[in-house]
């Protein structure tokens, strides 16, 4: 299992929660860390049911744990700056839970869980973060056996129906074409 603490940002979570599949979730960790503003952000208002609910469920039962970014901290320094683009060479903001999840993993020495590689790619490449995508997560556990080919397939494809932007259409193109690439690129493997 890796060493590392993985962060996560709302677009990797909502691709299992709108679903309503968290069991791969749990077959692989024991925990997972979701930033306050990651949760805020799931359990607002206009988010459906099935993701408040969830990933309520999960953290009251223990399995999400939901850090605060304390004032005083170097993450706050870092969470301050990424949302206000004050690290990025064009001066890019990003949102409240993409900024909570790369402060964290910044300060941390972590691992991102991310979909949104395009906004937080380079944050990715200048601290050098590994990063997980939801389709190399299921690419990783199909190969680690956590589910089988037809589950990850099953996954990927309702996923799809969600319009979740995947980068592929099917799990197998994704297998086939770019998860070769995806471990090269994103610096680590989940499960060794």
């Amino acid at each position: 299992m890796i060493d590392k603490i993985i962060f996560y940002d709302a677009d990797f979570l909502i691709c299992f929660l709108t679903i309503g599949e968290t069991f791969i979730l749990k077959k692989a960790f024991n925990e997972i860390i979701v930033p306050m503003q990651v949760f805020k952000e799931l359990t607002r208002k206009k988010s459906p049911n099935i993701v408040k609910e969830t990933i309520i469920d999960l953290r009251d039962s223990g399995f999400v744990k939901v850090p605060v970014i304390k004032s005083n901290s170097r993450v706050n320094i870092a969470y301050r700056a990424i949302k206000n683009g004050y690290w990025h060479e064009d001066f890019k903001k990003l949102g409240k839970g993409e900024s909570a999840a790369l402060a964290f993993a910044i300060e941390r020495e972590g691992v991102i869980a991310s979909n949104n590689f395009y906004d937080i790619k380079d944050y990715v490449d200048k601290y050098e973060l590994p990063l997980l995508t939801t389709s190399y997560f299921l690419a990783l556990a199909f190969d680690k056996d956590i589910i089988d080919y037809d589950e990850a397939c099953d996954l990927y494809y309702r996923m799809i129906e969600k319009e979740r932007g995947m980068p592929c259409s099917s799990f197998e193109e994704y297998y086939n074409s770019l998860y070769k690439e995806d471990t090269e690129n994103f610096g680590f493997r989940l499960f060794e």
